[in-house]
């Protein structure tokens, strides 16, 4: 009996004893959960406290700038290079190179770069003022060896300027027009479609000639004749309309369609018959033709100064209209004849709505009437044409003695009677 009684006590011991170390272990469980999520918790707010500081001196930094030190002791973040700034010009540049789904968007639809608007800014300073630039001074040395030593080594010139990019050409090509200009036989060295600025000035260049480097003639199928017979559907007869206005290019130049020039004999249609017949001789008068500039979406500026022979005034300035309607930049000192050259100015001056720097200097021809409009003899009518123009030069213009009066009397004229009307202020070239 006192055996059975022992064991019982020591089942009792064993048994609290048990469950006191579960109790224990289970409490030093509970406390070490609580611990961790207190740490999680913990890191989660510094975490936070640290991207809000990070943000706030990021803002700081792009309001003013502030020396890192300072940054680091008042908001105590530790060293700079942990803290990258996010700022938006490295925001641009992230997302700069994403593009939208679906197909890229024709060349007509891109619009124009402020690094190829700069190109019109060049015009008024001259790029030898100061100190030139490396790539000039090159240009120049290479211009004069090519006007030189071409026809000795036309092969290795020719092979050399293949592989030459747009902007050592464009380069080239403005070193050319400071000293010989450039000539037929060089002009093929600098065929290419991808010109933004196209400096032509002092060639001596045909016309057919420009033509072929830079313009393109391509025939399209001519509309079939109407039938005689009744349409069935008058669905069928619109189908049939819609299909054919299809069948032909809209925008990408100027088509020039026979059947249309029988019915409205007009100026344009006469000296674009012209400047087909010179780009391409002997072509068929019977079809109509697609006239295209393979470079519209892209060139910015044009400078078409001093060429010799002297150009067609009025097919030149319908060429330009046509198939280079948003130039930005033209440049036509003495490019103009005196019968032709007040015709030209209208044709541009109406056509070219987005053009922001002319040049209409060297003219001895010139005269006050042809620029004061609008009345009838006036050549440009300033309250509805070239309501973007920037900049007119008119240097050396009429036959006086004095070679500025037409430009002091012009700017007189336009500051008391058109430029309240303008949106934009327009500097005028006349010194």
């Amino acid at each position: 009996m006192p055996k059975r009684q022992n064991l019982k006590n020591k089942l009792k011991v064993y048994t609290v004893q048990k469950n006191e170390s579960l109790r224990s272990s289970h409490d030093s469980d509970a406390q070490a959960r609580t611990a961790d999520n207190v740490d999680s918790v913990s890191t989660k707010l510094a975490k936070l406290r640290s991207e809000q500081a990070r943000a706030a001196w990021n803002r700081q930094r792009q309001q003013r700038p502030i020396p890192s030190n300072m940054a680091e002791q008042s908001l105590n973040l530790g060293p700079s290079w942990l803290m990258p700034a996010i700022s938006p010009s490295t925001v641009e540049a992230s997302t700069s190179h994403r593009s939208a789904a679906g197909p890229p968007p024709p060349r007509s639809w891109i619009t124009r770069k402020s690094n190829q608007i700069r190109t019109i800014h060049r015009k008024v300073s001259n790029p030898t003022e100061g100190v030139p630039s490396l790539c000039w001074l090159c240009s120049v040395a290479i211009a004069r060896r090519l006007a030189e030593d071409y026809r000795l080594h036309a092969d290795r010139y020719d092979k050399a300027f293949a592989s030459l990019s747009i902007r050592v050409k464009q380069s080239l090509l403005r070193a050319l027009a400071t000293s010989t200009g450039i000539n037929d036989r060089l002009l093929k060295l600098f065929q290419d479609e991808e010109y933004d600025d196209l400096c032509l000035e002092s060639s001596s260049i045909s016309f057919s000639k420009l033509l072929r480097t830079y313009w393109r003639v391509k025939p399209l199928q001519a509309k079939p004749p109407p039938e005689l017979a009744v349409k069935e559907d008058w669905e069928d007869e619109e189908e049939e309309e819609v299909n054919q206005e299809q069948s032909w290019p809209e925008g990408e130049g100027y088509i020039f369609d026979p059947d249309d020039n029988k019915k409205e004999d007009t100026e344009m249609s006469y000296a674009m018959q012209q400047v087909l017949e010179c780009a391409v001789p002997g072509i068929a008068r019977g079809r109509p033709y697609l006239l295209s500039m393979p470079m519209a979406s892209t060139l910015v500026s044009l400078n078409l100064s001093f060429i010799r022979p002297v150009l067609p005034s009025i097919d030149l300035a319908y060429l330009i209209v046509t198939t280079l309607p948003h130039l930005a930049s033209l440049s036509t000192a003495a490019c103009f004849t005196a019968t032709e050259g007040p015709r030209a100015l209208f044709i541009l001056s109406h056509g070219l709505r987005r053009l922001e720097y002319w040049d209409i200097g060297y003219h001895e021809w010139m005269q006050l009437e042809l620029l004061c409009g609008p009345d009838i003899g006036a050549s440009i009518n300033w309250k509805k044409d070239l309501l973007y123009l920037k900049v007119l030069g008119l240097q050396s213009s009429g036959r006086n003695d004095d070679l500025s009066l037409i430009g002091r009397r012009f700017s007189r004229w336009f500051n008391n009677e058109i430029a309240s009307l303008r949106k934009y202020p327009l500097r005028i070239l006349w010194p």
